[in-house]
């Protein structure tokens, strides 16, 4: 059954935010294929949830197995078939069981595309219209080539999966009736209503 794995913090503006070192491991974590939504659908926002954050990501959509690989390998075996923007949600409250990131509708999502992202990409979120977070993917501490080998020391990417390779500095508060629209260049806009 695929699956969606999610790392973090690794974009050097995100540490810096967070008061983290360049050298910090960042964390892995499984989100699931429910949360997966396209331009069409609402996202929801749980009620045991105090409040949720949104944050922009590229996703990228495995092609070939994947375990224990370096870099260069998952260049080499072509791991990666296509690429996304997408949105990564996290609820936070007392009530919230684990890290917040299961609900469904969590990981809005563009169509995935064959164009392969640059160092030179741009990622943009809007609340309402207005610039939450901007960066290049030149901010990121690990490339996407990285953030997938580094996934697979851990466990093994599979045909179908989809891998969420990080954010940079500026999370967002979000609510009810709120749109959002995650950008990247050559990736696609998409835009979504907060139910």
């Amino acid at each position: 059954m695929p699956k969606v794995i999610g790392i973090g913090p690794h974009f050097y503006s995100a540490l810096k935010q967070k008061g983290l070192d360049k050298d910090f491991q960042p964390k892995v974590f499984l989100k699931t294929f429910l949360g997966v939504i396209p331009e069409n659908k609402s996202i929801r926002i749980p009620d045991e949830a105090d409040y949720t954050l949104a944050e922009v990501e590229v996703a990228v959509k495995i092609k070939n197995t994947c375990r224990n690989y370096s870099a260069q390998q998952v260049a080499k075996y072509d791991c990666i078939g296509s690429y996304a923007v997408c949105g990564d949600l996290t609820a936070v409250g007392d009530n919230v069981s684990g890290e917040g990131k299961l609900y469904d509708t969590f990981t809005p999502c563009s169509p995935f595309s064959l164009d392969a992202p640059t160092v030179h990409t741009t990622l943009e979120a809007r609340l309402n219209g207005k610039l939450m977070q901007q960066a290049s993917l030149s901010d990121m501490g690990m490339n996407i080539n990285e953030c997938v080998a580094y996934i697979s020391q851990i466990l093994t990417l599979e045909p179908g999966d989809i891998v969420l390779t990080g954010t940079p500095a500026g999370a967002f508060q979000i609510s009810h009736g709120d749109t959002i629209a995650f950008s990247g260049t050559a990736l696609g806009n998409v835009t979504y209503r907060v139910d």
